[in-house]
């Protein structure tokens, strides 16, 4: 038998109350204590679609998320049945205290988007809450104004709700998600969470979504996508400009400079850590006409902090083509005397994140050729290693894929590497 409205026994409705919220995923409703008459009201949540286990572990992974690490700007868990998400026999309800305030998207339809400073603000409290989550491997990948709930306005103080979405990159998931379905929000589609995307778990993607709602805070509209049919960036879009082109210069070039990054399409352009976008956020309210926020070498130093990591994915793809490239000489000297390594590569660029190196075998007796193209590029937190059939090594079969950082501690690339050129040389002369 169905149990249904288990949480009927300590709570009941406030039917009196018109507060009710209902999105994709489940709706909420306030109840009172029916123990304690005077105890403060709670958020109830419960899952639209009851038997779809897909939700129902949606909703196990945002308790757990919360309860294992609370934040003052995070809702409290006061209730809960989803360990018993795996038996659709049970409905899921979660109770939460309740945050009286609008959430971020109703107070910016009401009266307006915010001033320059409230928006840094915002977007540094906001990035607060990120790193923290952050630190302990955890994602939450549904960003966006909805779920931005402003506890007060004066000071701003914003709580961010619904981890239904989120992941942890230091444990695999049974039910993670497939490549063919897409996750994130319309708020802001990302590239690396549409269908098919294999790089759906990178806890870069929610800082990109802080630099949207920075955008949002300020100009009041959805940025959607980060290039338009046009080419444009959401902040290069001329809809949007009139009230980006009022701010002063110097605070104008450097918040241009923010979206900049943070908007590039290529997540490896992107801002790779909070600790660089906090930093450029935080001068943008102390920028004046009469410091244009280019000349200092306060930010230079700035730009190049924001670089950092993406040097070290450069640095970490130079190596495995390095990597690649001894493999081939082992092979040559497997191969004996007439066999000469001819290699030609191509220099990681900063553009794309990505690099080529064709790996050829030289018979000396006969002049003949056999090349190996190997392409490497970074995707997401990720280095992919493709086999490939021209200069490119964009496409071609997968051989490896390895974490950016910990690359200097696989000992399978070369020896698959080594294998396939030799199989490589066999299979061209046994063509002639």
């Amino acid at each position: 038998m169905r149990q249904k409205k288990i949480w009927t026994a300590n709570w009941a409705a406030n039917d009196g109350e018109a507060w009710r919220r209902s999105g994709g995923q489940g709706k909420l409703q306030l109840l009172r204590s029916i123990k304690d008459v005077g105890a403060p009201q709670v958020v109830l949540k419960e899952l639209n679609i009851q038997n779809d286990l897909d939700r129902r572990s949606r909703m196990r992974r945002e308790i757990i998320a919360l309860e294992t690490l609370p934040h003052p700007s995070t809702p409290r868990v006061l209730e809960h049945n989803t360990e018993k998400f795996d038996d659709i026999n049970v409905d899921l309800y979660a109770i939460f205290e309740f945050i009286p305030g609008p959430t971020l998207q109703e107070h910016v339809a009401k009266q307006g988007p915010l001033s320059l400073e409230a928006s840094v603000t915002l977007a540094l409290s906001l990035l607060e809450i990120v790193e923290f989550y952050h630190s302990a491997g955890i994602g939450h990948r549904d960003i966006k104004p909805d779920n931005i709930i402003l506890r007060s306005i004066e000071p701003l103080s914003p709580v961010l709700i619904d981890f239904g979405l989120t992941f942890n990159i230091n444990e695999h998931s049974v039910n993670e998600t497939p490549d063919w379905q897409q996750v994130g929000n319309r708020f802001l589609s990302l590239p690396e969470h549409a269908a098919f995307s294999a790089n759906k778990r990178d806890l870069r993607s929610d800082i990109s979504f802080c630099v949207a709602i920075l955008f949002f805070a300020i100009t009041g509209a959805h940025p959607a996508t980060l290039i338009n049919g046009e080419g444009q960036l959401p902040h290069q879009r001329p809809e949007h400009r009139d009230r980006l082109d009022a701010l002063p210069k110097g605070q104008r070039l450097t918040l241009f400079y923010v979206f900049d990054i943070g908007f590039s399409l290529s997540l490896a352009q992107r801002w790779q850590n909070v600790d660089a976008l906090r930093a450029h956020i935080k001068r943008i309210a102390h920028l004046t006409d009469d410091n244009d926020g280019i000349a200092s070498i306060a930010d230079i130093k700035a730009r190049a902090e924001a670089k950092r990591d993406n040097m070290a994915i450069k640095s970490a793809i130079d190596h495995v083509r390095f990597r690649i490239k001894g493999a081939t000489h082992k092979a040559v000297e497997k191969m004996g005397q007439g066999y000469e390594a001819n290699i030609e590569e191509r220099i990681t660029t900063m553009s794309d994140m990505s690099s080529w190196i064709r790996c050829g075998v030289l018979s000396v007796y006969d002049g003949r050729i056999t090349n190996t193209y190997y392409g490497i590029k970074a995707v997401g937190d990720e280095l992919v290693i493709r086999e490939s059939l021209d200069r490119t090594g964009i496409e071609g079969v997968v051989i490896e894929r390895m974490p950016t950082l910990t690359h200097a501690t696989s000992s399978g690339l070369e020896k698959a590497v080594e294998r396939r050129i030799i199989e490589n040389v066999h299979k061209s002369i046994d063509g002639l």
